[in-house]
């Protein structure tokens, strides 16, 4: 079964949104949970979420990084990523994303859609959640 690498735009819209499922065989990295959470912190600065919906979109936000597998990079590919984002003029953070996509030969699932245009560039097979 091919592995899905969610971004934390993915892993905020399933949160975010009711009956949205978390993609059979999915990974993130471990980026993942400090972007989501601070995704999820930047909605309730600009009252998109309220505070009193905090609390239960926190809780949903462990359920589902407790549910899938959250991979580590090694200091040793961050060269490759540096050079992923430099030529594609993308953040270092979507080139980790990418690159994981990339090397495991999975398939990104991106809610950006500037990262999804440039997955699709470069062949690594990509998609939205919904």
């Amino acid at each position: 079964m091919q592995i899905h690498i969610l971004d934390a735009s993915s892993i905020v819209k399933i949160c975010l949104t009711r009956g949205l499922e978390i993609p059979q065989s999915s990974a993130t990295i471990d980026l993942a949970k400090y972007e989501t959470f601070n995704a999820i912190l930047v909605l309730n600065r600009r009252g998109l979420l309220k505070d009193d919906e905090v609390p239960k979109v926190v809780s949903h936000v462990e359920r589902i990084l407790s549910r899938i597998k959250i991979l580590n990079i090694d200091i040793r590919e961050m060269r490759e990523i540096y050079e992923t984002a430099r030529r594609q003029g993308l953040t270092v953070y979507d080139a980790a994303y990418l690159y994981t996509a990339e090397k495991l030969g999975g398939v990104l699932i991106t809610e950006d859609k500037e990262l999804l245009s440039k997955s699709r560039q470069l062949g690594v097979e990509s998609r939205t959640i919904s």
